[in-house]
């Protein structure tokens, strides 16, 4: 079951970015489907999802790849 919503959030991730391809994908929800879309997007093993973490206030930037820890202020700034 985590593979599979590491799967559906990756999904969502790229088709938001193909109907937006100006903008960036932010993964701003619950911890775990975040986490799973992480290692999923990144080829890592499930082994670490347990000690995958997200900060508190934090984001995974999903698109574009691979994923990447990131402060939403900050990653919108950059833009």
């Amino acid at each position: 079951p985590i593979v599979e919503a590491g799967r559906a959030v990756a999904a969502w991730a790229r088709e938001a970015a193909e109907r937006w391809p100006e903008g960036m994908v932010l993964g701003i929800s619950h911890e775990a489907p975040l986490a799973a879309a992480y290692l999923v997007g990144r080829g890592g093993s499930f082994r670490h999802f347990r000690a995958t973490h997200i900060p508190h206030l934090s984001a995974v930037r999903l698109e574009p790849g691979p994923p990447e820890l990131v402060d939403p202020a900050r990653a919108l700034q950059a833009r």
